[in-house]
């Protein structure tokens, strides 16, 4: 297998399924070469590459893991930089760093499969900036935007056949690729949802170019109609019972006292406001919280799930039963 020049773990991504968790992107550059490519791994992969580092080596990182918490952003950067600095520090040991288990970890490839490794995650960015274009053109509310944003998935659809292509071809662990099947129904998702607002937005463009064409036409049909909006009345407003009796001076008054009403049914509504937002501000806490117990309790799970099977490894082998 080729060397590893260098580790980093520049970004995070967090996913929704099957449960929500969060996933780091390892960055890893080949000794000798300008090629690169990237992996994915969930904080219980590094519990169970820790324990299998161990036990086949007999020797302890230089580093420990970062501790687990309840993940808030915070935290989930402080972890990013612990898991950063625990998997360069086994790069610099010398005993660790030619570890089988560490190549494995990182799924080294050999110098013939290292290009299919890049070229997944280059067409992956290939279609989140055909995503990220599509996005611009549904903010620009033109009469080309439904035509490019179209144009713009159409292209990150052909992408993902390519992605499908390229996966039957190149042989990858399991777990590589379910987290690769992760990220693109992400994408997927994410595309079905821009190509539904651009239809949404295609229809209300055509309803509002209809009601004009509408009103220009019944505005025509006359010389003598008056240039005014669809149902608005011109000339003078028209007296009620209740203004008849006034004078100026009261009705004016009388205006004065309606807008002071509304103004301060709107400062009374404002506190009201303020409220709402701050339990917005604690619920979305919360759900962080929420969302980080659950995160740590799979990772639980999948280290106990870990410990059940080497237990009853060890217990078939000391009752001799296959």
């Amino acid at each position: 297998m080729s060397a590893i020049s260098s580790i980093t773990i520049p970004s995070t991504l967090s996913l929704s399924l099957p449960k929500p968790h969060i996933t780091y992107q390892i960055h890893v550059s080949i000794a000798g070469s300008l090629q690169s490519y990237q992996v994915s791994r969930r904080y219980s992969d590094f519990i169970d590459f820790h324990r299998q580092i161990v036990e086949t080596t007999g020797l302890h990182p230089p580093k420990t893991l970062p501790a687990k918490t309840y993940l808030r952003s915070p935290d989930i950067e402080a972890r990013r930089i612990g898991l950063e600095d625990y998997l360069q520090a086994i790069l610099d040991d010398k005993s660790l760093r030619a570890s089988a288990v560490l190549k494995q970890f990182l799924e080294v490839p050999l110098p013939r499969q290292t290009r299919q490794n890049r070229d997944f995650y280059e067409l992956v960015q290939d279609v989140r900036a055909d995503l990220q274009l599509a996005r611009r053109h549904l903010q620009s509310h033109n009469a080309e935007s439904y035509v490019q944003i179209k144009k713009a998935l159409n292209s990150a659809e052909k992408t993902f056949a390519e992605i499908a292509t390229l996966e039957k071809l190149v042989d990858v662990s399991e777990a590589e690729t379910r987290r690769r099947r992760d990220v693109c129904d992400e994408l997927h998702r994410e595309s079905l949802s821009l190509m539904t607002l651009a239809q949404n937005y295609r229809h209300s463009a055509q309803g509002l170019h209809s009601q004009q064409t509408s009103t220009h036409s019944s505005e025509g049909s006359s010389p003598f109609a008056p240039k005014s909006s669809a149902g608005r009345r011109l000339g003078p407003a028209q007296e009620t019972a209740s203004t008849l009796s006034k004078t100026n001076e009261e009705l004016l008054e009388g205006q004065t006292q309606i807008i002071q009403q509304q103004d301060d049914l709107l400062s009374s509504l404002l506190p009201i406001l303020q409220r709402q937002k701050e339990l917005g501000n604690i619920i979305g806490q919360e759900l962080d919280e929420q969302n980080g117990m659950l995160d740590e309790l799979g990772d639980s799970m999948d280290a106990l799930d870990a410990k059940l099977k080497k237990g009853g490894k060890q217990i078939t082998k000391i009752t001799g039963k296959k």
